[in-house]
Parts: structure tokens; sequence; C-alpha cells
């Protein structure tokens, strides 16, 4: 279970170009480009294991954004 500060989301209200250029930036940091596909195998198992299908835009999205590391959290799906 994570801790209630490690769940906290804080928003900040910035205008639609520098909250892109942001989030390029951050994205490009971590490894991110236009044309990244990663294997996205150890998603799809822990899916299987839990009896889920995984939508097909879900698996488009895993395989560019799957395992970046963004500060300290790696965007890979939780699942219980």
């Amino acid at each position: 279970m994570h801790k209630t500060s490690e769940m906290c989301i804080f928003v900040h209200i910035l205008s639609p170009k520098i909250m892109t250029e942001l989030t390029l930036q951050r994205l490009s940091s971590a490894g991110w480009t236009p044309d990244r596909k990663v294997d996205i195998s150890p998603i799809e198992k822990a899916y299987a294991d839990a009896g889920m299908v995984i939508p097909e835009k879900l698996r488009e999205f895993f395989s560019e954004f799957g395992f970046l590391t963004i500060g300290r959290y790696v965007s890979m799906p939780l699942v219980l």
C-alpha cells in the first residue's frame, strides 16, 4: 500500500503551451521519443494472470509510454 503522501498529485494551473513544453521535456528526459515502442510482455502477463484482456488502444499506450520513469514513478499499470 502506498503512503498518502506518495499518492498525492499536485496540479498546477499552467497555460496549455507551458504544460505541453513541460510534458514533452519530462517525457524526453525519461527516454521517450515519438517512435518509441517497448516490449510490453510483462504488462500483458500481469493482465493475463489477473484474467484481464488489454484493449488495443491501451496496448498501444503501454507500448509507447510503458516503463518510463518520470521522477520516481514508473508508468506501469498496477494490477491487484
